[in-house]
């Protein structure tokens, strides 16, 4: 099939984040109509966010930097007359990647369009976050997503072509570009929010007995695969909890969504919150193990903020508000009530 004249025009607007619902569209089509364009239109983008992306949370994006880094592996792709696929292509941190990227591009990646495979394999895309780190990323259709630590994002290097679906395990905060197409599916275990276009979040740590949904903008869709009841359809404002362990629903209205997502913008709030479940976020968020020794200090419950306060300073408000001692062994600290 003969590619359409304003083709590589339309794929550098879908890479930068400015195509329009229509160009979306147009570029879909032309793909599902040939193989070979599909294949060729994967490795450009592997490559664009290969050479665009930073490695460093929230560091500054270079326009200029990028090109040079695009103009340069087309340059060393096209000497050896075939494209390979680099080891580690996909940064396991994504910085935010330039709406607009600049025309010149487009005539650097023309001639990449000659090397031909017929074999059409997506590949599994992993971003991890570890504790005590969170990172904004960008996604191939220009969706923003802002992970928090100890979670892990995937999705296949087709995501956007046949399907927006994609899968979390702990939390993360979602800023979906609309495809009425398309919908965006987050998938975590049999749970899955699915929506067309809007702000939310997802909190699904697999140690944890919940999934957590909270809509800040928008409409979504909650459904169980397994379950045998209605999906609920959450508003602006919203938060639903779904108990993993007897498949329930419950819906709820949140109170100030600002503070319920303020990890996103490297804040941290509990309110009213017991020791026991503090822990797990506060592990998360320090990158340290906590152990509690005394049964009896685990329903303790706080309130506070964290931001730019240390695991001691924390440990130090514990021991003066609740009398809770601690020592460190190791990577490990344990609290306890002094005797």
């Amino acid at each position: 099939m003969e590619r359409p004249d304003n083709f590589n025009i339309l794929v550098l607007k879908c890479l930068s984040g400015e195509a329009s619902e229509k160009e979306k569209d147009e570029v879909r089509r032309a793909l599902e109509l040939d193989p070979l364009l599909k294949k060729e239109y994967l490795d450009v983008r592997e490559i664009w966010f290969a050479t665009t992306m930073s490695v460093h949370n929230h560091e500054q994006f270079n326009t200029e930097a990028a090109i040079r880094r695009f103009k340069n592996e087309i340059k060393l792709l096209r000497e050896a007359n075939q494209i390979k696929k680099k080891k580690n292509s996909i940064k396991k941190y994504y910085a935010i990647v330039a709406a607009a990227a600049s025309i010149a591009i487009i005539f650097t990646f023309l001639n990449l369009f000659t090397f031909r495979d017929n074999s059409i394999v997506p590949k599994v895309v992993v971003i991890h976050n570890p504790r005590g780190d969170q990172s904004e990323i960008i996604l191939p259709d220009g969706s923003k997503v802002w992970l928090n630590g100890s979670s892990t994002l995937k999705y296949y290097t087709d995501f956007g072509l046949q399907n927006r679906k994609l899968t979390l395990e702990g939390e993360a905060f979602f800023d979906v570009q609309k495809d009425k197409l398309l919908p965006f599916d987050v998938v975590s275990g049999n749970h899955h929010v699915e929506v067309l276009g809007t702000k939310f979040n997802v909190k699904a740590f697999p140690d944890e007995s919940f999934i957590e949904t909270i809509l800040q903008e928008g409409s979504v869709r909650i459904y169980a695969q397994s379950m045998k009841v209605p999906s609920i359809v959450l508003s602006s404002g919203q938060k639903v909890i779904y108990n993993k362990r007897n498949n329930k629903f419950s819906q709820i209205m949140v109170g100030d969504i600002i503070e319920e997502l303020s990890w996103k913008d490297g804040v941290l709030k509990f309110k009213d919150e017991p020791l026991i479940e503090l822990v797990n976020e506060l592990e998360r968020w320090f990158d340290v193990e906590i152990e509690i020794e005394d049964k009896e200090i685990e329903s303790y419950r706080f309130t506070g903020t964290i931001k730019n306060e240390g695991v001691e300073d924390l440990l130090l408000l514990f021991k003066m508000t609740k009398g809770i001692q601690y020592k460190k062994e190791g990577d490990k600290i344990k609290l306890f009530r002094k005797k």
